[in-house]
């Protein structure tokens, strides 16, 4: 069932990732949740429906999220935005267990209030999104300005002007073909999209590995029982929170110089992945144990994987290579992430597989997936690298009168991607 649900988000997240180019993007989401939250009401029956549907939310998120935040500190701002899977998975796993609390464990009442209760929030939270959500972050800006004003006495100060008008302006005819979307086949083609498409597909099949095995592992292997084994899951989804925000910061530092990225920061962390999960397969592992590497594996897999999916997809989507279109974001992101669907899929069916025979070769098959998402942006990482540390040293020895764009040459520059 892992398996065919994984697929199909796959394969919807690359069909419908364009969809919040072409069309408003809070519309496509506002539509994309009702669609899912109907389903999630027959579940059982269609549950390829639902994935379709809800694959469409994510690319157009970041699409959103796109358009308020340009390239200066959006790694830790996506950071901080990509956390709201793993506290979903936290809030939805307390949510199930008070159902059962309030129903009971058996009964028909118990399954459709599991089922029915989620989906009325994501309706709710949909709509107050659309009725809430500014179109651009000048406008929200405004608003605030505006408040202001209305709120201060008249005074001979001068006040800064946010530079809104009710006026109408028309497009600029460039700018309306930078908003054209991008042919399907052209936006695999954009430097890096295929590159971290893989890597991704690695990172997120270990990720998901862990969400999806992991209590089942505890309970059979550690002897926990289901409700210590969810417990330690939430554990892992904390680390999560706290690695997604430290490697959007470090993201930022790296890609402030011209010619570097967010490759090394990722390559790190996809790096460090491999001692906790390498190590959190011992015979009779304490609480503590259990604490420390479950929040390391959460800490390091689930930022690496949280900022490919939102930051990355933004700089690819917005790149120059585009010639003339960077408005591409919701189709890269839903390639990015459809492709680490797919990753996703094949590891879960792998692991149901193996784990039927021993947990052994579960915990070999994982250091292998990250070890190959480390060698997929070795070379990127060392090209970016080599420009971050290049720009620094620059900087250093030019004194502290200039930025740093000013102090990396256009050569050096090149050494890494434009994105």
């Amino acid at each position: 069932m892992d398996v065919v649900f994984m697929l199909s988000y796959a394969i919807g997240m690359l069909v419908t990732g364009v969809l919040g180019d072409i069309y408003n993007p809070v519309l496509v989401m506002l539509a994309a949740v009702s669609l899912a939250a109907i389903d999630q009401c027959i579940f059982g029956s269609l549950v390829v429906f639902f994935t379709t549907p809800g694959s469409a939310v994510w690319p157009v998120l970041v699409k959103i999220m796109g358009n308020y935040f340009g390239d200066m500190h959006s790694g830790l701002i996506f950071g901080v935005w990509a956390t709201n899977a793993a506290v979903g998975n936290i809030v939805g796993a307390n949510l199930a267990s008070s159902m059962i609390v309030l129903f009971g464990e058996t009964g028909r009442t118990v399954i459709a209030a599991t089922f029915i209760t989620p989906a009325v929030i994501l309706v709710i939270v949909g709509l107050l999104t659309v009725l809430t959500l500014p179109k651009s972050l000048d406008d929200a800006l405004c608003g605030v300005t505006d408040q202001t004003r209305n709120n201060e006495p008249p005074s001979g100060e001068t006040k800064l002007e946010c530079g809104c008008s009710d006026e109408v302006q028309p497009p600029v005819a460039g700018e309306q073909a930078n908003r054209q979307p991008i042919e399907f086949w052209r936006a695999w083609l954009i430097p890096g999209v295929l590159i971290f498409a893989l890597t991704y597909a690695c990172v997120k099949g270990v990720n998901y590995a862990m969400f999806f095995w992991l209590p089942l592992y505890l309970n059979e292997h550690a002897h926990l029982t289901p409700e210590q084994a969810n417990f330690f899951d939430t554990i892992y989804n904390i680390g999560v929170v706290v690695g997604s925000l430290a490697c959007g910061w470090l993201s930022d530092i790296m890609a402030v110089v011209p010619g570097s990225g967010r490759a090394p920061s990722l390559f790190l962390f996809q790096l460090l992945a491999l001692i906790p999960v390498s190590l959190l397969h011992i015979d009779d592992p304490t609480v503590a144990y259990l604490y420390v590497m479950l929040s390391l594996a959460g800490f390091f897999i689930g930022g690496a994987a949280n900022v490919v999916s939102s930051a990355v997809c933004t700089d690819l989507g917005r790149q120059d290579a585009l010639r003339g279109n960077r408005e591409a974001v919701g189709q890269v992101a839903g390639i990015i992430d459809g492709v680490g669907a797919c990753g996703a899929a094949i590891q879960q069916g792998l692991v149901s597989w193996i784990a039927t025979y021993s947990w052994d070769g579960v915990f070999i098959l994982l250091p292998i997936a990250l070890g190959l998402s480390c060698i997929l942006i070795a070379r990127l990482t060392f090209r970016e690298s080599k420009a971050y540390f290049l720009g620094r040293f620059r900087f250093r020895v030019g004194g502290t009168d200039a930025s740093l764009s000013e102090k990396v040459s256009p050569e050096d520059a090149a050494l890494a991607p434009s994105y």
